[in-house]
């Protein structure tokens, strides 16, 4: 399903072809994206980016793309090693002074743009970042591959935002949150079954 035929199918189905509504149904699926992207770790949204650590700072910037980090790594001069998460409060804790330098071993994200790692890094570090990210919307990419092979999750998931915004019946919104629901688990076995959590 492409983007106009994801339109049609949510006024078809809604028989609402009010302006207002209309002109909200972009909203309506970048919603239902971002919805199904956050449940269910699709394919098209597996990334792997790097950054670099900078010498006396704990904080490393953030891909921009990223919505969830799956694991973070640097490189060291005997291979690779993998920083274990834990809370901003633990980092700040266990290495009150910035100043004391070591390799890092643990990460933790500060905010939307930025991780902090513990210890302070005395030297540059490739940091390598796994993460999952919000692939282009159907919006502008005018077929996605959720919607090349999902397209009834995705009719769903943009159902029941367009239902909120209409204040639709309960028994209705129901019925989309189940045929939702099953699409989603759909996903997700398939996502188990590409060993989604393996990748790098």
């Amino acid at each position: 399903m492409n983007y106009t035929a994801l339109k049609q199918a949510i006024q078809d189905t809604t028989q609402n072809y009010e302006t207002t509504f209309v002109a909200s149904l972009d909203q309506f699926i970048h919603f239902a994206e971002r919805r199904i992207h956050q449940e269910a770790n699709l394919p098209s949204s597996r990334k792997n980016a790097t950054g670099v650590t900078v010498v006396g700072s704990r904080s490393v910037t953030l891909p921009t793309d990223y919505i969830t980090l799956k694991s973070v790594e640097i490189t060291t001069a005997s291979g690779v090693a993998n920083l274990l998460p834990k809370a901003a409060e633990f980092i700040t804790e266990m290495y009150p002074v910035v100043a004391t330098q070591a390799e890092p071993k643990f990460y933790a994200v500060y905010d939307t743009a930025t991780i902090i790692v513990g210890p302070t890094p005395g030297l540059i570090y490739t940091v390598g970042f796994h993460y999952f990210a919000m692939p282009p919307s159907i919006v502008t990419a005018t077929n996605t591959w959720l919607g090349d092979n999902f397209e009834q999750v995705l009719l769903y998931a943009a159902l029941l935002e367009a239902y909120i915004f209409m204040k639709g019946s309960a028994d209705v919104m129901t019925y989309y949150q189940a045929a939702y629901t099953v699409g989603l688990k759909e996903i997700q076995s398939v996502t188990s079954a590409l060993k989604m959590n393996d990748f790098r």
